[in-house]
């Protein structure tokens, strides 16, 4: 028998974030508010009730004015778990937590390039293993919870964020990921290079609605 809890199934659902605000805590929300609440914090209930307590204090008068306050580094109670989390890993966990922060989705022939290692298959098994805010996408991809992303990057310096961002690039650029590589080069505001992707890729991904 498999008691093992996942974090999926303890995230709130929408309909449930709604009930919660609505019923539980006095203040209805918008399908819009709800859709935003459920996008940036992924349905984590500790997220949700400083949401709920910023609201309550007059710290904030809208959603997005919370969602920004819980995402500050020095006013987060998230900021303060996910900082506590960082400090207790082993120094090449937190290597990669941080030399990865800045992609949107991870898979381990993406990560070893970018990491010049060979072990982001057990590193991402890890941190899918301990609960450490990532979300399985299926097929070998994994993702950063939102807030926990932004933490991490929140700890990269502006030359560290944009020489990973340049590193990123590279690497899907060798992989033919150009939409990709596209994104990453404007991060690092290495224009040039994104443009000149974007003079053979623009037709396609206008194409594409992109």
């Amino acid at each position: 028998m498999n008691l093992e809890i996942r974090q999926d199934e303890l995230a709130f659902t929408p309909a449930e974030i709604a009930a919660l605000f609505g019923h539980q805590y006095g203040l209805p929300l918008s399908p819009s508010e709800v859709s935003l609440l459920t996008d940036r914090t992924e349905g984590w209930a500790i997220a949700l009730q400083l949401i709920w307590q910023t609201l309550h204090s007059r710290g904030a008068s809208t959603v997005p004015e919370a969602l920004k306050r819980i995402a500050s580094p020095t006013e987060s109670l998230f900021s303060y778990l996910a900082q506590e989390v960082l400090r207790q890993q082993p120094p090449p966990v937190r290597d990669f937590l941080l030399a990865t922060a800045i992609l949107r989705e991870l898979t381990p022939s993406l990560c070893d390039p970018l990491r010049g290692t060979d072990d982001s298959a057990q590193m991402l098994e890890y941190l899918m293993e301990n609960g450490l805010f990532v979300v399985d996408l299926g097929e070998g991809h994994v993702r950063y919870h939102h807030l926990f992303q932004e933490f991490l990057q929140q700890q990269l310096s502006p030359e560290e964020t944009r020489q990973a961002h340049l590193r990123a690039a590279q690497c899907f650029v060798e992989r033919g990921d150009r939409a990709e590589a596209v994104h990453h080069f404007l991060a690092a505001r290495e224009f040039e290079p994104a443009a000149a992707i974007l003079e053979h890729l623009g037709r396609e991904m206008v194409q594409a609605g992109r």
